[in-house]
């Protein structure tokens, strides 16, 4: 019996041990993703990207992704250009795939400041960014150990985005709703799937500010001076 009880109390340590061992490495891989998401995006974009927290959950082959946050570029406002606020992620993590990634009513900052906008400032510091880095030398046989991983993203959609525009052209703050913007077959890694996103973002956003927002301004604008001289001819007559 004594044999008995301990062979159960070194099962039960070994089951503690075991569980503790577990929340530890889960505790470190949600760190890890968290610090690899701000370094890379970072490094993309050329402004600070920010994340709360990370919670991947493997056996459920999900993940949430939350307060993701980018800054605005140098010359604009201090307020996020960006704010995801929660991204919900399927994925096959032995894959190194991911299925779909979920963004509901995400908070989208629109500057336009004469002739650019925050977002194509964005898009062209990038571009520069790419131009600028030395290409390096090729390798007969470059090491596997310590190459970037290839990743797979399925689709990206982010539903009912909230887009804040504020430009010189009128006063104060409008707004628009974009019902879906979506990716698909991304494929990469981290650092080229995050450029292809944003490329297609900001190429996105511009397109649906440009033609909801800034062109009726700008017709309403030219209407009003048509109507002002129209009035003044009026009255000379």
């Amino acid at each position: 019996m004594k044999m008995k009880k301990k062979i159960l109390i070194g099962v039960g340590a070994l089951v503690l041990i075991s569980v503790i061992l577990v929340m530890v490495l889960m505790g470190n891989l949600n760190g890890i993703v968290k610090g690899v998401i701000e370094k890379v995006g970072t490094s993309v974009t050329g402004v600070s990207v920010t994340v709360g927290a990370v919670d991947i959950k493997i056996r459920e082959g999900s993940a949430a992704i939350q307060d993701l946050s980018v800054a605005n570029p140098d010359g604009f406002s201090a307020k996020p250009m960006l704010d995801f606020g929660e991204l919900a992620v399927k994925l096959n993590v032995k894959g190194k795939i991911i299925n779909h990634v979920k963004v509901a009513s995400p908070h989208i900052l629109f500057e336009q400041k004469g002739k650019t906008s925050n977002f194509q400032t964005l898009q062209d510091n990038m571009s520069k960014d790419a131009e600028a880095k030395p290409e390096e030398p090729a390798e007969e046989a470059p090491p596997a150990e310590g190459e970037p991983a290839i990743l797979q993203i399925d689709l990206i959609e982010i539903t009912d985005a909230q887009v804040a525009v504020v430009s010189d052209l009128f006063e104060g703050t409008k707004n628009l709703t974009i019902s879906l913007i979506k990716f698909e077959n991304l494929k990469g890694t981290a650092e080229e799937i995050g450029k292809q996103v944003i490329s297609q973002l900001t190429t996105q956003i511009i397109e649906e500010v440009t033609n909801q927002v800034i062109q009726k301004q700008v017709e309403k604008a030219v209407g009003e001076k048509l109507g002002d001289a129209l009035n003044i001819f009026k009255k000379k007559e």
